[in-house]
Formats: structure tokens, C-alpha cells, sequence
């Protein structure tokens, strides 16, 4: 699952571009397990193969970005992150981040990590 920080230099735009890569690249039968807008899937994938990205990128909703992402700000990075974790998640491995400046905002994801799990203790 692709990790695209927000809060850096990268905007949502470039997330949902990410996000219509996944989709076009995911099989059919993997999409049609999930809870999403099939009819949605079918364009961006059309969308996709003819090499239209504003068409890509307009698709691309929230729901797609949530179910095949984890993206955002910071805290809503982490929020998701705890949320896997209660589904059993023992890992994350973070890299390569789809940013800039992935060494940075690795270590800021991390302190927000540490700084959960201390005040959690």
C-alpha cells in the first residue's frame, strides 16, 4: 500500500495520480472484493490506458484513497497506521515514501509514532 505524506511538499494530486496507478495495475478480481464504486474503477482504469491524468486524478475519490493508501497529514498517517495495528499488524515498513524528502519525513512519522506509544504507557 502506497504512503503518500501531504504534509511535506507533495499535495493530494499527486497521491491520487499514485492511486490510479494501484488501481490500474490491481486485477479486477482483487477491486471487485473491495467495497468501492466498480463503475468508478472501470473509467479510471479507461482513463488510465487512453493517458488522460486530470481525468485520472478527478477520479481517483476519497474512498479510493483510503481503501488503496495511506496518505494525508501526519497525524492522519499515524492514526491509520494504529488502526492497521489493531487489526493484528506487528510491522510497517515505510520506504521508499513517495516524496521529496523522504528521509525527513520519515523520521517526523517515527517521532509522531514514539511519541503515541510513550503517552500511551
Amino acid at each position: 500500500m502506497p504512503t503518500i505524506p501531504t504534509f511535506k511538499e507533495e499535495k493530494e494530486k499527486w497521491a491520487k495520480k499514485v492511486v490510479s496507478i494501484v488501481v490500474a495495475d490491481t486485477s479486477s478480481g482483487v477491486l471487485d472484493m473491495l467495497d468501492i464504486d466498480q463503475q468508478r474503477v472501470k473509467n479510471l482504469k479507461k482513463a488510465v490506458i487512453q493517458g488522460e491524468p486530470d481525468v485520472e486524478v478527478e477520479l481517483v475519490n476519497d474512498d479510493l484513497l483510503e481503501m488503496l493508501s495511506i496518505t494525508g497529514s501526519k497525524d492522519s498517517m499515524v492514526d491509520r497506521f494504529e488502526k492497521i495495528a489493531g487489526s493484528g499488524l506487528t510491522e510497517i515498513i515505510l520506504g521508499p515514501l513517495v516524496t521529496g524528502k523522504c528521509r525527513e519525513t520519515k523520521e517526523e512519522m517515527l517521532q509522531e509514532i514514539r511519541s503515541r506509544t510513550a503517552q500511551s504507557k
